[in-house]
């Protein structure tokens, strides 16, 4: 298995590699800006020893290598003329009926679609409701669908799903292995560019206090993370709402289940020390013992936790870990079988 993961992390990383053919712009945008970050900084060091330079701060230019995709006005003249054109058609006539009109043709779709899926969801309402009509009474026998479902699981889900967490754990040993991946894909992704862009900004701008260019600084952000919009995989949004769905909906119902644990417990404990469950036949009697039964093996089970860590705690620097070890081989050896034997 473990010559496995390195095979794997072998190809993974041919792959990330080769993807930098489809980011070679951003390996030539991270050169340019480190051109700009180097004569930022001689600028910074000229102007604040009085240095005679003759070069010029490149960092106030747009970028040579990605050109202009963004829907920006190029200057700040521009963006506050598209700007005050923009909120004049906002509030416009025109713009408020064709919004209504946009509206109303949205809802139509919405209405043929539900006509047609209505009929749909109620036939398999019917068919689930006459499916599972009659109640079981094959208990313990699997039914046909679980079977399916066991067999499917077996032979798919469960080897994937025990591959992936091997890997995962590999990867979690060999933190190194991510890091590199992280650092390929910031470059990748045009990020470093950013970061080096940023320094190469703030040495020109301390001594500069150029105002005024701090527009095209964010139009020049934006172009470099264009790179990040363009391909980043806007279908994967889907599976990462629905995992954080399952996890919320997954934690609301066990705070519940723990909400109502804690409430059993409670009334149990004010009970007196004897009680008893009056009823007739049906009544859920030994279901009401039964779940009694097993929250006072919860509280009990919770004390002797607290007791054990009180124990603990005495003797901090005691094996205790081992001295259970040795306690569980001696009960499966015979050797310890009742308290009085602990005791001895």
């Amino acid at each position: 298995m473990k010559k496995a993961n390195y095979a794997i992390t072998v190809i993974i990383s041919l792959a990330f590699l080769a993807l930098g053919a489809v980011f070679w712009q951003s390996y030539l945008r991270f050169g340019e800006a480190c051109r700009d970050l180097g004569l930022s900084v001689a600028y910074y060091f000229c102007a604040l020893f009085g240095v005679d330079y003759s070069f010029t701060p490149t960092v106030t230019e747009y970028s040579a290598v990605m050109q202009w995709d963004v829907l920006l006005p190029s200057d700040f003249a521009g963006f506050t003329a598209a700007a005050g054109k923009y909120f004049s058609l906002l509030i416009s006539g025109g713009n408020f009926a064709g919004y209504w009109a946009k509206v109303g043709s949205v809802l139509g779709i919405i209405a043929k679609v539900l006509i047609i899926a209505l009929p749909c969801v109620l036939l398999l309402v019917i068919i689930v409701r006459a499916m599972y009509r009659k109640s079981n009474t094959k208990h313990n026998h699997d039914t046909l669908p679980l079977r399916i479902f066991k067999w499917l699981a077996k032979r798919t889900y469960q080897p994937i799903k025990r591959g992936i967490k091997s890997y995962l754990a590999f990867l979690k040993r060999h933190l190194w292995i991510v890091v590199c991946w992280v650092l390929l894909w910031v470059f990748h992704l045009n990020l470093a560019s950013v970061v080096i862009g940023f320094f190469a900004y703030y040495f020109y701008f301390v001594l500069s206090f150029d105002i005024g260019n701090l527009y095209v600084q964010v139009c020049k952000l934006f172009i470099d993370l264009q790179v990040i919009f363009r391909h980043f995989p806007w279908w994967s949004i889907v599976t990462v709402a629905w995992l954080l769905f399952n996890r919320w909906r997954k934690n609301v119902a066990l705070n519940r289940l723990r909400h109502f644990e804690a409430r059993n417990c409670g009334f149990i404990n004010e009970l007196p020390i004897v009680s008893m469950a009056c009823g007739s036949m049906g009544k859920r009697k030994t279901t009401l013992i039964t779940d009694m039964v097993l929250s006072q093996e919860v509280m009990f089970r919770q004390k002797a936790l607290s007791i054990l860590q009180t124990n603990d705690m005495k003797l901090p620097h005691f094996p205790w870990i081992m001295f259970e070890d040795e306690l569980r081989a001696c009960m499966e050896h015979g050797t310890v079988y009742n308290l009085a034997s602990v005791k001895e």
